[in-house]
Parts: structure tokens; sequence; C-alpha cells
């Protein structure tokens, strides 16, 4: 098991967006999970639908790029001291990916990369004023 967390900061043209997640990976053997899943396991507080659903979905898709096995759970999402208005979803989807590559301790090459920001909706005029992080926390 180890835990990982992925952030989005994207400051362009006036416009600011903040993604971050946490997740718990558990590497499963393939008789307990048929295939690599992405679950919700976030305690307390109240996070929109469609915060927690980017979030699934960008752990599964950085599951799926990475081609690890076993199951990772988001365990935490968003700073509560960033404004909600600057949080998107892409940016937590992207943020999923992120925490979960480096969980996996898989590290992208620029096809992975571009997969994950088309797959995560990453608007245009964000290509190439994002900055990414992820680390992994144990």
């Amino acid at each position: 098991m180890s835990e990982a967390e992925g952030r989005v900061v994207l400051q362009s043209a006036g416009r600011c967006c903040y993604g971050r997640v946490r997740v718990r990976y558990l590497n499963e053997q393939a008789n307990e999970l048929s295939e690599a899943q992405a679950l919700v396991a976030l305690s307390g507080g109240a996070w929109p639908p469609a915060w927690v659903e980017a979030a699934v979905t960008g752990a599964a898709l950085g599951l799926q790029l990475s081609g690890a096995s076993g199951r990772c759970e988001i365990v935490e999402l968003h700073n509560p001291e960033i404004p909600p208005s600057t949080i998107r979803p892409w940016c937590i989807a992207l943020a999923a990916v992120r925490a979960v590559w480096a969980a996996v301790e898989f590290v992208p090459d620029q096809e992975a990369e571009r997969k994950s920001e088309e797959a995560c909706a990453l608007p245009e005029f964000a290509r190439g004023h994002i900055a990414l992080w992820h680390c992994r926390l144990e």
C-alpha cells in the first residue's frame, strides 16, 4: 500500500484553476480483483458529485495508462483553503492521474501525458500553462 498526491495549478490570461487529489494504492493480485479499479474512500467533507466523479475517472485513467493492476482509493480532494470557485473537474481528474502515477511509481512518456490531458478534457488555453506536481507519501 502506498499513498500519493497529485496537484494541478493553472494561472494564465487572468484565469486560475486548481486541483488536488490524494490516493491510496493497493496492489492486489488478479485473483482478488478482475481489473484495476478506482474507488471513493472519502471521509468527512461534502464534495460536489462532479469533483468526486472527476477524481474517480482520473484515477482509473492513471491506472490504465500506467498498466498497473490493483486499485486506488480516493482519500482526499483539494485543500479547503483554496476557494471552490477556482476548482474545475478537469483539474481534479488530471491531479488524480498524477497521484496514481506517483503511487505506482510510473514515469510517463510524452504520449501518456498527451493521452491523460486529452482524456481529462484539458482546455486549449491551459496547454503549456499548467504546473503539475505529484509525490509519493507512503
